[in-house]
This record gives C-alpha cells, sequence and structure tokens, in this order.
C-alpha cells in the first residue's frame, strides 16, 4: 500500500465515522476539499481519491443546483469490526525517555498476552520502528487503524492521538507520570516506586542509605529517582550525605563499579548499612561487589533494587524491589481498551498503577554491633 492510498483510507474512514457517530446526517453538506485537507494535514490528492470511492459506494453525492457534496445514505450498519488489540512497544534498539524501558516493556507485554488468553482477546504486538523510517511508521498506522485498538507503551507517537481518535480508534499509552493529562493513559511514578524502596529500609532500622543509580545530568542530582530519595529521607528527618551517592547508569556491571568505587573512596566505619539502586539490574551489580569485599548481605549491608523485575526472582538470591505488579497491570490495560470500547467510549481515561513492594532476602534490619 502506498502512502497516498494510506492517507486516501485515513479520510475515507474520517468521513465514514463522521457519518457513523451522527455528526453528518443524510442531506447534511460535507467539509470541503480544502477543509478535509487541512484537518488531516495532508495534499488534496488522497481527498479526492476518498470522495471518489465514496460517491462510487453511494455514500455521498452531488446535487443539482446545490454547490459541495452532501450524505446519500446513513452508514451505521458499518461499524469496524474490532478483532484484536495492537500493542505497539520499545524494542532493544529503541528507547523513549516516556517510556517503559524496552525490557520492562517486553514484561508488561508478557503478562498482557497472558491476560489476554484468559479473556478471549487477541493481542498483534508491533515493536516501534526505529526513528524517522516511514515505512515502518506506515505499516504500524495502518496495522491500528484496521484493527481500531491498540495499547502504546510510551509517548513516542502521542501525536497520533487526535488523528486515530477522529477514525473511531480507542488508544491507550502505558507511560510514566509525566504524560499529558488530555489522553487515555495508564501510569505509573517511578518516584513512587523509589519513596516506597527508602521507606522499606528506614521501616527496617537504616539511618544511612546510599544511593546508587541515575543523578541526573551536567553535575546537577536532579534524576527523578535520586530527587526522590532524596525526599524520602528528608521526610524522615534524615540528611543525605553526599559521600553515600554513587552516579551509576545502565547496567548490572555499572552497578557492581559504583558500588565499589563507594566502598574504596569511604572509611569503613562511614559505609552505608544499606544501599537503594535505581533498578534491578544495578541492585544485583551491587550484591557481586559487596559480596567480593567480604561483606554480608543483608548482614553487613542491605540492597533493595526497582522495577519488579524477572531478574531480581530469578537471581541467585532474591532481590527485595518496588515496582509495579505485572498481572495487576495488564488487567489494568486490557480494562481500559474494553472499557472505550464498549461501556465508556467518550470517556477520557486516567489509571495509576500501585506500587507494590516484593520483599526478598536482600534486606533485614541492621544488626547492632555487626555493621563493618
Amino acid at each position: 500500500m502506498t502512502g497516498t492510498q494510506t492517507k486516501r483510507e485515513a479520510v475515507k474512514q474520517y468521513i465514514e465515522r463522521l457519518i457513523i457517530d451522527g455528526q453528518l446526517k443524510i442531506g447534511q453538506r460535507l467539509p470541503s476539499r480544502n477543509t478535509l485537507a487541512a484537518k488531516q494535514q495532508m495534499s488534496l490528492a488522497p481527498v479526492r481519491q476518498a470522495i471518489h470511492e465514496l460517491t462510487q459506494e453511494g455514500v455521498i453525492r452531488s446535487e443539482p443546483g446545490r454547490r459541495g457534496l452532501f450524505v446519500a445514505k446513513d452508514i451505521k450498519g458499518r461499524p469496524r469490526k474490532r478483532t484484536s488489540v495492537v500493542v505497539a512497544y520499545q524494542s532493544l534498539d529503541h528507547v523513549d525517555a516516556g517510556a517503559p524501558n524496552p525490557l520492562m516493556s517486553q514484561l508488561a507485554l508478557n503478562a498482557m498476552s497472558i491476560e489476554a488468553a484468559r479473556r478471549g482477546e487477541t493481542l498483534r504486538p508491533m515493536p516501534y520502528p526505529p526513528p524517522n523510517e516511514e515505512v515502518g511508521e506506515r505499516s504500524l498506522l495502518e496495522s491500528i487503524a484496521e484493527h481500531g485498538r491498540a495499547i502504546f507503551m510510551g509517548l513516542d507517537y502521542i501525536h497520533w492521538y487526535e488523528y486515530l481518535q477522529s477514525l473511531g480508534t480507542q488508544v491507550v499509552f502505558l507511560c510514566r507520570a509525566e504524560a499529558p493529562v488530555g489522553v487515555n493513559r495508564v501510569v505509573w511514578d517511578v518516584m513512587e516506586f523509589q519513596r516506597l524502596a527508602v521507606e522499606h529500609l528506614v521501616s527496617l532500622g537504616h539511618r544511612r542509605i546510599g544511593f546508587i543509580g541515575e543523578t541526573g545530568s551536567g553535575g546537577e542530582r536532579s534524576g527523578a529517582k535520586f530527587v526522590a530519595y532524596f525526599n524520602a529521607l528528608r521526610d524522615h528527618g534524615i540528611i543525605s550525605e553526599n559521600d553515600l551517592v554513587e552516579p551509576a547508569c545502565g547496567s548490572q556491571i555499572e552497578g557492581y563499579l559504583a558500588a565499589k568505587q563507594l566502598l574504596a573512596r569511604l572509611d569503613r566505619r562511614k559505609w552505608p548499612t544499606a544501599i537503594a539502586a535505581d533498578t534491578d539490574y544495578k541492585a544485583i551489580g551491587v550484591i557481586a561487589a559487596l559480596k567480593e569485599a567480604g561483606l554480608g548481605i543483608p548482614a553487613d549491608i542491605s540492597v533493595v533494587g526497582l522495577d519488579n523485575r524477572l531478574v531480581a526472582r530469578a537471581n541467585e538470591m532474591r532481590v527485595t524491589t518496588v515496582g509495579p505488579n505485572w498481572k495487576v497491570l495488564s488487567q489494568m490495560l486490557l480494562d481500559a481498551i474494553q472499557s472505550l470500547s464498549s461501556e465508556h467510549p467518550n470517556q477520557l481515561i486516567s489509571h495509576w498503577v500501585q506500587s507494590e513492594l516484593f520483599i526478598g532476602e536482600s534486606t533485614a534490619a541492621p544488626v547492632a554491633g555487626n555493621h563493618p
């Protein structure tokens, strides 16, 4: 299908949707070709083609002595069949700052697949195309327009929202808390995840709590998770000590190297009794570094991760972590799509994913007299 064909079909579906929704009734004049082209942000050529096809099908007609085109028949009996839900997700080579990262997207997708099978729904997973890859973008848009329901993981294609809605497509975004409020969304808050992780350590009696993770750019400690760590300590009257913070980006190895650096530059008497890592992978790296240094976890230093990834449960030591309950998250997403499809098609949906603490073997109360 060419780009012109795709645009023609989009205009055609837009006009049909106006009739199906009752915004245009039999005998009423259609918007002009120029208005339709401006509304759809395209040239006149696909608009003319769409109008020609609708005229051939008898949906619209011209009338002698009257300018313009008019609705010739009701097409309420032709609603689009919604057979499946398209899930647009991040592949490992595509990163959107407003989305779950690719590994977390995969966890969400796996949970949704299980829940969809239980409900008798069909999912059509489609990875985001590489940036500026027009053929891939067109294929994704065509599939969503065809099936009429879509869940986006992240905000890469939020600019499609109004357009897809104009076609009668139900769209829900899974995204972080900074997502716009004017879209259907299921939101998780990474700052809440980090706050709950620190709350857990404080509840165990820890006061010297370190942080290993992203701390922001340009030398300013402004990363969302770091800010949440800092605020959680402050709420309990604990002063965050710069010496207990070690920046780390990326993977397990980064967590490992950051933990080694933290231990190396501090006197043993000033080591933390607990460390909050900003991902489960970094937490596993931290644990490896602490064990290498001859420390017991959690006897000497407790470690908590973030995101509730499978690796936190599959590791040699089950890591305490905070994150979404993936089963509940998948239910929320599919419930949102179902609600839009049936009960409340015009309702704006905004659901927040509840943070949950999953206690493993890596955290415990500090042992008096047993701290290095």
